[in-house]
Parts: structure tokens; sequence; C-alpha cells
């Protein structure tokens, strides 16, 4: 029997469009994953924000069976917007996706920390921000596990060593880059299995 092509669109900030020009200069196409079994579309815009989730989707070559999102950073930077307010948002696009625009899966990617350095850098309430906000992404997934299929997905070993991954206090340096895109590349594995 045939293997079914899913199709993931990987949908969000700078990070997203970062890793699709490293993997173009490093002349890998579609995570290294086999074109009959997976279609992998990138769609990322610097400083994008939860409002342009779905613009970003509507860019997507063909309806994605899998939609993951790195968004929020660029969000709580805005003191005035809550953590929690902001991950109900993105939770809601989440389920919008599942109940609107007949996706598969959703996976949320938690918000990584910035470091306190460097021109994008952010004071240290913004991890206890981000913190805060990844905390209620997992427990609104948790609460609505077993009626949607929404997950979240952890870069593991990167909260916790940030200052080795970021060149200006926000963007990923070459080995974090490289870092970032082996775990999407796990998730899309992850994802596969649980979808399939």
């Amino acid at each position: 029997m045939a293997t079914q092509v899913l199709h993931f669109a990987v949908l969000g900030h700078s990070f997203i469009r970062r890793a699709d020009q490293h993997l173009a200069d490093h002349n890998v196409i579609n995570f290294g994953l086999p074109l009959f079994s997976h279609k992998i579309d990138l769609q990322g815009q610097g400083g994008a924000h939860i409002l342009d989730i779905i613009p970003l989707l509507e860019s997507c070559t063909s309806t994605p069976d899998v939609v993951m999102i790195d968004v929020g950073t660029n969000d709580l930077t805005n003191r005035r917007a809550p953590p929690h307010t902001l991950a109900l948002q993105v939770f809601n696009i989440a389920r919008r996706l599942v109940t609107h625009h007949n996706v598969k899966h959703v996976v949320l990617f938690q918000i990584l920390p910035r470091t306190t350095w460097g021109r994008h850098g952010q004071p240290p309430a913004f991890s206890a921000r981000v913190a805060r906000y990844n905390e209620m992404i997992e427990s609104l997934i948790y609460r609505y596990k077993d009626s949607l299929p929404i997950s979240c997905w952890v870069h593991k070993g990167m909260r916790s060593n940030i200052d080795k991954f970021i060149s200006d206090g926000v963007h990923l340096n070459e080995a974090g880059m490289t870092k970032y895109i082996k775990s999407v590349r796990r998730a899309i594995l992850a994802t596969s299995r649980r979808v399939r």
C-alpha cells in the first residue's frame, strides 16, 4: 500500500523564514524527508504576530494536513498583552484551523526565551512571561486533549542553554539554527506517526 503524502505547513516569525533560508543555503530539500511521504511548506515572516498566522496559511500552495506554529515572542514584547490571553488567542487559532480549515493536527511550538543582552534582548521579566505563556498553552492542550488534535512541541535542550544559541538577543546563531531545524524535523516525524 502506498504511503500517503502528508502536507505540513510550518508557519511563524523569523525563525521559520531563517530556517527556510538555512535549508536552502545547505541544499537541504524538504528537511531531508522523502517527497513521497512528506510535503513541507515553510511560511515565515520576520516580526510576525499572532494575527499573521491565517495570512501565512493562505500563502501555502495547498491545504495542509498538519500546521505547525511558531509565534508569540513578538506579541509578548508588548507588556500590555498578558501571557495567558496570548496563549488563549493562539490556542483559538489552532482550534479554528481544525474546525474551519480541515487541518488534521496542529502543533504549537513553545516559545523560546530571549537573552537579556543583544539588540533584541529583553529584561529578565520577559522570561517569566514566556514561561507563563508556555504553561498556559500546555494547560489548554491538556484540557482539550480528548476533543481537539492539538499538541505542543518543546525544543529540548534549547531553553536552558539559550545563551549558546542566540546571536542578538532573539535570533538563532548557526548552532542554534542547526538545533532548531533538527527539532522541527523531529516534530514533523513524531506528528506523522500520530496522524497516519
